[in-house]
């Protein structure tokens, strides 16, 4: 890069090669297509539902163990945290007894399976996390964070950014969304400038940072 080249593109260059990241054709990555081909054609449609039967067998012993299974897709089991817990606490629990959660958060630990998981995993989700003899958490009401849009998202990705903590972002204008899954929902997005509804959820989510447009000043 030049050094001559204007500040606002050497601050975005590493941004916009990750938009427009190289798709050439990696040869290892089309023989795994031929082995993912043959995989999927030698009685993959029998292991996929022999996997669902037994996440669903899984589920029934959770419930049964005083754990809340909420609904979810046939490959994924999701529970939510009782009180006193977090889905967090939950995911180390897990990890404790050799299992490991695809994700937790505050009030959910989502589990995923493939027809590669034995018996002997599941079973050792459902040791690890063992009976559970506390109530239900109570739902929490949370606002509904009603951003103003002030740029196009576009317009928003390509300004110059920076990043500030989430309790000094009431009033900037939302950069790069920062996104929890469940449910994969952005708080702010790209362009919207930020309310007090926005900041309170970033504060039920544990969002430490945020990225803005950079100010004019």
């Amino acid at each position: 890069m030049s050094k001559t080249a204007p500040a606002a593109f050497r601050e975005n260059a590493r941004a916009a090669l990750a938009l427009f990241g190289s798709t050439s054709p990696s040869y290892l990555t089309l023989a795994s297509l031929d082995l993912c081909s043959r995989y999927l054609s030698e009685n993959y449609p029998a292991r996929l539902k022999e996997a669902v039967r037994r996440l669903e067998a899984l589920g029934k012993t959770l419930s049964a163990n005083g754990w809340q299974v909420e609904p979810s897709d046939p490959l994924r089991l999701t529970l939510r945290a009782p009180s006193g817990l977090t889905g967090l606490d939950l995911a180390d629990r897990l990890r404790r007894g050799g299992a490991e959660c695809e994700y937790a958060d505050r009030d959910f630990l989502v589990l995923m399976t493939t027809p590669e998981n034995t018996p002997e995993d599941l079973a050792r989700v459902s040791a690890a996390l063992g009976e559970n003899r506390a109530p239900a958490a109570p739902a929490v009401s949370l606002p509904l964070a009603k951003g103003e849009r002030v740029l196009s998202i576009r317009e928003a990705l390509f300004a110059p950014q920076e990043s500030v903590p989430a309790e000094e972002s009431l009033g900037r204008v939302c950069g790069a969304p920062t996104v929890g899954c469940p449910p994969a929902v952005p708080i702010a997005v790209s362009g919207e400038r930020i309310g007090p509804e926005a900041l309170a959820l970033f504060r039920c989510y544990g969002v430490k940072r945020v990225d803005v447009l950079k100010s004019e000043n």
